[in-house]
């Protein structure tokens, strides 16, 4: 790059160059200035003489933003953690499945309390329902927002008192069916083994006399009792089945909470905004009017 040094009559008559010179012989440090390049020295310089009007942006935008803040009325939020219990899938099955599906809760709680509806900035308000699949089960996560810390915990305890005692019916009904279809294998088991009692007492009436019926009568009682130990297996699988872990009631993970700081308006992050933004625009006004007070000089 070609380096240019400025030219500048002095009142001597004599241009930059021969000042240059002069100052080179003399052994002092010349600066230089590249072209098409900015000159930091002379940036920092002109930013320092600007420095009031780079400062009072700042304290303007906070000064407003502090304003803003009065005026508008905080958000307070209270948040939850519920797992979703987990029953038979079915009245004679074996395996586990949740109390209710998952985004059936959350989509029936977003329809039910208008969440992001036309009540949606109406407080005190359910704000969220989330959930989310685990091994173990299935985690609902909810929020409530009010105008205070306080009330935003009440209405998320008045939901989830809601839920709880919808899914605890539940259970209680699941638990009453697989209870009934126990009680159905039980009266099959002790008909047939009373059948088979009755079929011993013929065996061993026949056994002497009839050697060929006893002989029918014997495999037709090993048949029943192969069907009563495959009964005795089914009733204790379904008997195991409502208990823990695999049939378990919907609990509380975490119980709504009671949070002393808003959620909205975030002041700090408002407060760091703000000051952030009026340091970029004063700066910029800054190197604006030094820039228009260049010219000027250049003009005159």
């Amino acid at each position: 790059m070609a380096t240019d040094l400025v030219t500048r009559q002095d009142p001597a008559g004599t241009d930059c160059h021969g000042n240059a010179a002069a100052e080179a012989a003399a052994g002092k440090r010349v600066r230089v200035r590249t072209s098409g390049t900015i000159d930091l020295f002379d940036l920092a310089a002109g930013l320092w003489r600007q420095r009031r009007v780079i400062a009072a942006v700042p304290v303007l935008m906070l000064a407003v933003a502090g304003c803003w803040l009065l005026v508008t009325p905080p958000v307070y939020e209270s948040r939850a953690v519920m797992e979703i219990g987990r029953v038979p899938a079915a009245a004679n099955g074996t395996e586990a499945a949740p109390i209710e599906v998952p985004r059936t809760v959350a989509q029936r709680l977003r329809e039910q309390y208008q969440v992001n509806g036309l009540q949606g900035n109406v407080l005190p308000r359910l704000s969220a329902v989330e959930w989310s699949g685990r091994r173990s089960g299935t985690v609902l996560v909810m929020r409530a927002q009010a105008a205070s810390a306080a009330g935003a915990r009440a209405e998320l305890e008045t939901v989830v008192a809601a839920l709880m005692a919808d899914h605890s019916a539940r259970f209680e009904t699941k638990l009453t069916l697989r209870a009934e279809h126990v009680a159905r294998l039980r009266e099959s088991r002790d008909r047939l083994e009373v059948q088979i009692d009755q079929f011993t007492d013929a065996i061993e009436g026949l056994r002497d006399s009839e050697p060929v019926q006893a002989s029918l009568l014997t495999v037709e009682a090993s048949e029943m009792a192969s069907r009563l130990s495959a009964l005795d297996r089914r009733i204790t699988q379904a008997e195991l089945a409502a208990l823990p872990p695999v049939s378990q009631p919907s609990r509380l993970l975490s119980r709504p909470d009671l949070r002393e700081s808003p959620v909205h308006p975030a002041r700090s992050r408002v407060l760091a905004m703000a000051a952030l933004l009026g340091l970029i625009v004063g700066v910029g006004i800054g190197l604006l009017r030094e820039l228009l007070t260049k010219r000027k000089a250049q003009q005159a």
